[in-house]
């Protein structure tokens, strides 16, 4: 029975307060790939390095609502600690491989998650 999707380098993720969706970016191994892409762990989950900005943050702009003006600001993920829950089987490097459904909580109240794992086949390592 094959398990839940696998993340790859380029998984399309999202903010629960960001604007825009964008690819995480696989830097925790080089070892094991599916389809030429990298897979992720539990590890990539380092702000700006792994996971990009989406867009503008709805949290910071609602916290704003008080000013004069309502300003954009941009979405910076604050994200402090992995990805959860990660794989219990599947390791690289002693380091959980990241599978969808996964997510990683922003220090500014937002979940990130996997939106599509960026390959398609239920595989296992």
């Amino acid at each position: 029975m094959p398990g839940p999707p696998i993340v790859v380098q380029g998984a399309t993720i999202m903010c629960s307060f960001g604007t825009v969706p964008q690819m995480l970016t696989v830097t925790s191994q080089f070892i094991a790939s599916i389809n030429y892409m990298p897979v992720a762990t539990i590890m990539d989950f380092i702000p700006v390095v792994n996971i990009p900005p989406f867009g503008k943050c709805i949290a910071m702009m609602v916290a704003t609502v008080g000013v004069a003006a309502v300003l954009p600001v941009p979405c910076v993920p604050a994200i402090t600690s992995p990805w959860t829950p990660g794989s219990l089987i599947s390791k690289i490097n002693m380091l959980p491989v990241l599978n969808q459904p996964a997510m990683c909580n922003c220090a500014l109240g937002g979940v990130v998650t996997v939106v599509l794992p960026g390959q398609f086949i239920a595989d296992t390592l």
